[in-house]
C-alpha cells in the first residue's frame, strides 16, 4: 500500500518538500487507522472465542450431567447414566455376565432407547434370556418421569417382541433411596427389592450370596419358603386340631363315666329305695295278716265261751 501511494506522489509536480509533508501525513494516518483496525478486529476474533469456549465448556457440562439411570436385569445387571438429551453417557455392571455383554457391545453416546434394544438383542444373542424368562427394568430419573417411563416401557416390549415375545417384562420407577442403596450394595435396584423381600421369609439370606442370581431365582426361592411355610402351618394346625379333639374325646369319657357313674349311684338309691319300700310293704302284710290272725283267734275264743255258757 506504502508503494502504491509513493508511485501516485512521483506523478505530481510540486515542490519536493510540499510533497513529502503530505506523504509523511498521509502514511501516518493510514498507519492509525490500520493500527485501530487491527485492534478491533483482534478484540472480535478474542470475543468470539471466548464466547466458542464458554459455550462448548457449558455444553459439554450440561450434556455429561446425569439425568436419569436405566437398569435392566436379566441376570447379566446393567446400568446405563442417561443425560438430559436423552443420551447414554456410561454404562456400569453389576457382574461377571454384565461385563461380558458390555464388552461386546458399545452404548455410549447412543439415544437411550437404542441403547436398551441393543442391549436386550445381545443378552437374547448370548442365551441369557430363555422361555418364559424375566426382564426387569427400572428407571430413577429427576424429570420427565412419565414420558421416560412411556418410553422403555414401549421400547422393552418393542425389543421382546421381535427376538422372544414369550419373555415377560416389569418396568417400574424407583426412589432415590432405593436407588442409592442398591449402588451401595452393587446390584441393580429390581434385584435389590427381590433380595429383600427374600430375607422377609428368609433372614438369614445375606446380599452377597444373591448377586449372582437372577431375580425369577430369587423369586423362585422366595415362593418356595412360603409355600414351606405354608405347608408347616397346616401340619401345625393339624396336629393341634388333633390334640384339641383328643383332649375333647377325653373330656368326653370323663362325661360319660362322671355319668355312668351318677346313673350307678342313681340305680343303686333308686333299688335301695325300692327294696325298703318293698320290705316296708312286706311289713305291713305281715302285721296286718299277724292282725287278723289275732283278731280271728279272739273271735274263736269268744265263740267258744259263748258255747260254754249255752252248755251250762
Amino acid at each position: 500500500m506504502k508503494d502504491r501511494i509513493y508511485n501516485a506522489f512521483e506523478n505530481i509536480k510540486a515542490e519536493e518538500q510540499l510533497k513529502e509533508d503530505t506523504l509523511k501525513s498521509i502514511l501516518e494516518k493510514a498507519d492509525k487507522r490500520s493500527y485501530t483496525f487491527g485492534r478491533k478486529s483482534i478484540f472480535a476474533v478474542c470475543a468470539s472465542l471466548f464466547l466458542l469456549l464458554f459455550v462448548s465448556g457449558f455444553s459439554y457440562n450440561l450434556y455429561f450431567t446425569d439425568s436419569a439411570y436405566i437398569d435392566i436385569d436379566v441376570n447379566p445387571s446393567i446400568e446405563l447414566t442417561i443425560n438430559r438429551f436423552n443420551y447414554v453417557i456410561d454404562a456400569h455392571a453389576y457382574n461377571e455376565d454384565g461385563n461380558k455383554i458390555l464388552k461386546a457391545i458399545d452404548l455410549k453416546y447412543k439415544s437411550y432407547d437404542k441403547a436398551v434394544a441393543v442391549l436386550i438383542g445381545k443378552m437374547e444373542e448370548e442365551g441369557y434370556l430363555q422361555d418364559d424368562g424375566l426382564v426387569s427394568a427400572t428407571l430413577r430419573t429427576d424429570w420427565a418421569a412419565e414420558g421416560r417411563l412411556r418410553n422403555l416401557e414401549q421400547t422393552v416390549a418393542d425389543t421382546i417382541q421381535k427376538i422372544r415375545s414369550n419373555c415377560r417384562q416389569e418396568i417400574y420407577t424407583v426412589d432415590s433411596v432405593t436407588k442409592e442403596s442398591a449402588h451401595e450394595e452393587d446390584v441393580s435396584p429390581a434385584k435389590y427389592l427381590a433380595i429383600l423381600k427374600l430375607q422377609e421369609v428368609a433372614p438369614s439370606t445375606t446380599m452377597e450370596e444373591c448377586k449372582n442370581h437372577s431375580i425369577s431365582e430369587i423369586r423362585e426361592e422366595i415362593h418356595s419358603h412360603v409355600s414351606s411355610g405354608s405347608d408347616h402351618n397346616k401340619s401345625h394346625s393339624s396336629h393341634e386340631g388333633n390334640n384339641s379333639q383328643s383332649e375333647e374325646d377325653n373330656d368326653s369319657g370323663v362325661k360319660n363315666e362322671s355319668n355312668e357313674h351318677q346313673n350307678e349311684e342313681g340305680m343303686n338309691e333308686s333299688n335301695g329305695h325300692q327294696n325298703e319300700e318293698v320290705k316296708n310293704e312286706g311289713n305291713g302284710h305281715q302285721n296286718e295278716a299277724a292282725g287278723n290272725g289275732e283278731y280271728s283267734q279272739g273271735a274263736n275264743h269268744s265263740s267258744h265261751s259263748k258255747g260254754q255258757r249255752e252248755h251250762e
